[in-house]
């Protein structure tokens, strides 16, 4: 099943962020939780990019390696939307012929996603960072 605008706002409604299962993982590192983070930002802000020049360019292969490199750091931070969305980009280039409708569809929720997923991380860093302290 692919990914459609009402699918894209439906998951916006059910999303929240919760950054306490990947604290545990880093022992309980606030201060690793947060460099992680900030990589992550800079990756997927790197990701679109690069992505609009691939997809502008047609570079599909570039783009499929771009796509592959991200989508470990969206499941280390389990952000299912955004991993779900670069999968769809990845079957939408693997077919022959590259809808190129779709996948331009696709960057742009991506990119719509990523605005809401930063300010969630922000607010769930903050939330950790007061329970931290306390």
């Amino acid at each position: 099943m692919g990914i459609t605008k009402n699918h894209i706002e439906e998951e916006e409604k059910n999303f929240r962020l919760n950054l306490t299962p990947v604290l545990n993982e880093c022992i309980g590192d606030l201060t690793l939780l947060q460099e992680l983070v900030m990589l992550f930002n800079m990756n997927v802000l790197e990701f679109i990019g690069m992505a609009k020049v691939y997809i502008k360019n047609e570079d599909y292969e570039s783009l499929k390696f771009s796509i592959h490199k991200i989508k470990t750091g969206l499941k280390m931070i389990k952000i299912d939307a955004l991993h779900n969305c670069l999968i769809q980009m990845e079957v939408t280039i693997v077919d022959d012929e590259v809808d190129r409708m779709q996948l331009n569809f696709l960057y742009e929720c991506f990119t719509e996603e990523y605005q809401i997923v930063e300010e969630q991380l922000a607010e769930e860093l903050e939330r950790l960072s007061d329970e931290y302290i306390e």
